[in-house]
């Protein structure tokens, strides 16, 4: 897992972002799933999932939420991340 930040030009702050390495991706049905799981969690403002890298990249306020309940929610959802 890491982390960086993206400038948000609507609000010109600062979003973090969190990188997890998930494993058990598969197919666009997998793809599909992991992003609309994080996307329901309160604070997320962007999903990029790359099948190829088996990576997922989440744009997210971190005064909402931070990459630990990111992490979990994956898990939950029945994939590994490393």
């Amino acid at each position: 897992m890491s982390h960086t930040a993206l400038s948000n030009p609507e609000t010109t702050k600062t979003m973090p972002e969190t990188t997890l390495h998930v494993k058990g991706m598969t197919c666009g049905h997998c793809i599909k799933a992991v992003k609309d799981t994080l996307e329901a969690v309160e604070g997320v403002t962007h999903v990029s999932i790359s099948l190829g890298h088996e990576t997922v990249r989440i744009s997210h306020d971190d005064s909402m939420t931070d990459s630990n309940l990111l992490l979990e929610v994956v898990r939950k959802a029945g994939y590994r991340v490393d």
